[in-house]
């Protein structure tokens, strides 16, 4: 929706702005956003490449790359003027900020079509011209996508409303606002045209467009979740003591669940549990597929295991820095998780251990994802001019990982 939403924004800036155009200076500040914005993002992705795909941080190259042509095309002026349309991109592009409200509204798919419906207001009022206008074209789109909303819900699937209620309802909103407040032909009158680009700029953005594609090409899609054979595979793993935390319907829908399950103890191996999530809904857990549910000192990044091992092939590992630690006091952990389908929905599996070998202590319980631990202290981190520092992992966490998640793939009668 944030394209159509955009261009409900982009409406509003129909005449060019008095002044010079100056189509070298339009050139250098295209050039020095798009280097200096593009490689940000690629250094990001180097250093702190879970916090980066959370963000999905390639939508906002996107943003980057359309502000770029923009500039090209109609001149730094008049882009300037739809800052506004930069802003709300910037913060819509990436669904983490939609993620987190939703959560705090309850997480039901009613709450995540309302805040939709109030963005594409917002995105109306954002194009108006006269604030009357705005504020009454505005108020009637928002009243006429809540009760959309309303109407809809429990009768029509969530994309479905989402795109009635914030798609289709904001673009109608504004084209009946510019019908009924058209500008005036004397605004028209003495007023600069849009510059005129010759066909070797187009050239050059198809050019780029390419180069850019070929040198980063979309991300290949994750492998198919494997299919669980028992589904009575718990049972069968010999896990036990089951604890639920019900703040996971928030992050991923209603009818979600979050349980951990105590591995059979092994003498002087560290502790180990099972983390469970289910959800009938995958794109849910692909949503939150980069967020690490665990405290940790620092930003812990997710990583593939090597090639060749027994693990599920949507299985990664993650652990927190147990060699940064600044207090004994601190939970230091070693975590196994993947994706796989069962007859009741799709789980995500975790297998969690304590990298402190002699402690009896469980490892710590997942969390609810805060803003600052979440944003700001990775965001902070990643700004920090240091080497990062992966920190080891004992052997002997590594082999009692391995053998719970042996343990559960038997189980399940899934070989990855």
């Amino acid at each position: 929706m944030v394209p159509v939403l955009a261009v409900v924004i982009a409406a509003g800036y129909q005449i060019a702005p008095r002044g010079v155009c100056d189509t070298e200076s339009d050139w250098i500040i295209a050039a020095l956003v798009g280097v200096f914005g593009l490689t940000a993002i690629h250094m990001t992705f180097n250093r702190v490449p879970t916090f980066a795909g959370l963000l999905h941080l390639e939508s906002i190259g996107m943003v980057i790359w359309s502000f770029c042509c923009a500039v090209m095309m109609f001149g730094a002026r008049h882009v300037g003027r739809m800052w506004v349309l930069w802003l709300f991109a910037l913060c819509s592009e990436t669904p983490v900020p939609y993620l987190f409200v939703v959560a705090k509204l309850g997480g039901s798919d009613t709450a995540a079509a309302l805040l939709a419906a109030v963005m594409g207001a917002v995105a109306v009022f954002l194009s108006g011209r006269t604030m009357r206008w705005r504020l009454l074209a505005a108020a009637s789109c928002l009243t006429v996508a809540v009760t959309i909303v309303i109407v809809l819900d429990g009768r029509a699937s969530l994309l479905f409303t989402v795109l009635i209620a914030a798609g289709v309802v904001p673009v109608l909103a504004t084209t009946a606002k510019y019908r009924l407040s058209p500008i005036p032909e004397a605004a028209y009158s003495g007023r600069p045209t849009l510059p005129r680009r010759s066909p070797l700029t187009l050239a050059i953005l198809v050019v780029a467009a390419v180069g850019l594609l070929v040198l980063h090409p979309p991300a290949a899609a994750s492998p198919a979740p494997p299919r669980v054979g028992q589904s009575d595979w718990v049972e069968r793993a010999g896990l036990g003591s089951a604890t639920s935390f019900p703040f996971i319907t928030r992050w991923l829908g209603a009818g979600a669940t979050l349980t951990r399950f105590d591995a059979p103890a092994v003498d002087g191996a560290p502790t180990a549990v099972v983390d469970v999530m289910t959800s009938t809904n995958y794109g849910a857990l692909q949503d939150f597929s980069d967020m690490v549910w665990y405290p940790s000192d620092r930003p812990a990044n997710y990583e593939r295991p090597v090639a060749g091992s027994a693990l599920p092939a949507t299985a990664r590992i993650v652990h927190s820095n147990a060699d940064a630690a600044t207090t004994d006091s601190s939970p230091q952990w070693y975590a196994v998780t993947w994706i796989w389908r069962t007859p009741a929905g799709y789980q995500q599996v975790t297998v969690v251990v304590n990298q402190s070998v002699t402690s009896p202590t469980r490892p710590p319980a997942p969390q609810p994802p805060s803003l600052a631990d979440t944003i700001i202290k990775p965001a902070l981190w990643a700004a920090r001019v240091q080497p990062e520092m992966v920190g080891d992992v004992d052997a002997p966490v590594v082999e009692r990982a391995d053998e719970v998640v042996r343990r559960v793939l038997a189980a399940a009668g899934a070989t990855g």
